[in-house]
């Protein structure tokens, strides 16, 4: 059986599952999941020989034994934890009680999560037929700058700060900055409106209105780039592509402020030997076998390093580059090794 893990309305998910029902001709149930589509714990017991885990998912009991590969795509595996937030669960005489309550009930449940994620991958680490990782999600932005460093990748100039002064003089001496997200989390909505987490200049003006203290923020030097890079990385092959961004002040600063008037030009590219090498260590480093990384190159031939996200979109590349990534990644979870 194959557990995938994903959004029910993420295309490129789909577009592997056709690869393994009509290319490669998997006849082995394919359980896909989403974080809206939970599974109950049925049994989980410590014996002498070893674990032993069932899980129910409507109205089928799975032995997590006959998991033979995962793909982590997006989202978490997701438990039903059987408990209500009505507002009697406790009785009327203690309802003040409830929040502090169920922070604990949904604390117990995390850690019953994260353990069932790790059994569940290290059953499928022995047929070497996973892609992703659960547990490499916890590795955020601000560790992978710190690890790119110390695989001998070049970063740009970063200050997190939550003082005007401090970000005044990080502005004198870079000249130029972007501020963006320090997580990884897209946008949020507030009423009906959903506002977009992109990369935004930070000008003097910028400084001077802000607040003398303010929400702890990251800022960056603005590269003077040449082109920027977007590689799909899949168990130490690097699949890259050059985003002539620049071309367009719409995307100049961020590609993924798209234009469909003036689109990018995306042509296949070929990495510097000791670049390729130094994201294949940063990418064992952070245990992660699955990624788009972000990666500009400035006007003087400089590589640098901005960012990976372990569930990028990888049909971007994919397509335009003709690298056949799809069929790449369902060959790994239907175990077949032939060319």
């Amino acid at each position: 059986m194959i557990l995938i893990i994903s959004n029910h309305e993420d295309p490129s998910t789909s577009d592997i599952i056709e690869w393994l029902i009509y290319h490669y001709k998997y006849d082995k149930e394919i359980l896909r999941l989403s974080s809206d589509d939970p599974v109950e714990v049925v049994d989980l017991s410590f014996k002498d020989e070893g674990i032993y885990f069932t899980f129910k998912h409507r109205d089928t009991v799975y032995n997590y034994k006959d998991i033979e590969a995962i793909w982590q795509r997006r989202g978490r595996l997701a438990l039903n934890n059987n408990f209500h937030a009505d507002q009697n669960y406790l009785g009327t005489s203690r309802t003040s009680q409830l929040p502090d309550f169920l922070s604990y009930l949904k604390f117990n449940a995390r850690e019953l999560q994260f353990f069932i994620e790790t059994l569940i991958e290290e059953n499928c680490f022995r047929f070497r037929r996973s892609i992703g990782s659960i547990t490499s999600n916890r590795v955020k932005k601000l560790d992978q700058l710190f690890l790119a460093q110390k695989v001998g990748l070049n970063i740009p100039g970063t200050q997190v700060t939550s003082s005007r002064d401090v970000l005044q003089q990080f502005y004198t001496n870079e000249k130029e900055l972007i501020t963006k997200g320090i997580g990884f989390k897209p946008g949020f909505h507030i009423d009906d409106h959903y506002y977009a987490i992109t990369t935004q200049e930070v000008d003097k003006e910028d400084i001077d209105n802000a607040a003398d203290y303010f929400f702890p923020s990251i800022f960056q030097a603005k590269i003077d780039k040449a082109y920027e890079l977007r590689i799909f990385y899949l168990h130490k092959k690097c699949y890259p592509m050059a985003i002539f961004s620049q071309s367009n002040p719409q995307t100049s600063l961020d590609f993924r402020r798209y234009s469909s008037d003036k689109p990018n030009r995306f042509v296949p590219y070929k990495l510097p030997h000791e670049i390729e090498k130094k994201i294949i260590d940063f990418m064992e480093l952070i245990n992660m076998d699955c990624g788009s990384l972000d990666i500009l190159v400035d006007k003087k031939g400089n590589y640098i390093f901005l960012e990976v996200n372990n569930s990028g979109h990888f049909a971007m590349t994919s397509y335009p580059c003709n690298y056949g990534i799809e069929k790449k990644m369902a060959k790994v979870l239907a175990g077949i090794t032939n060319s």
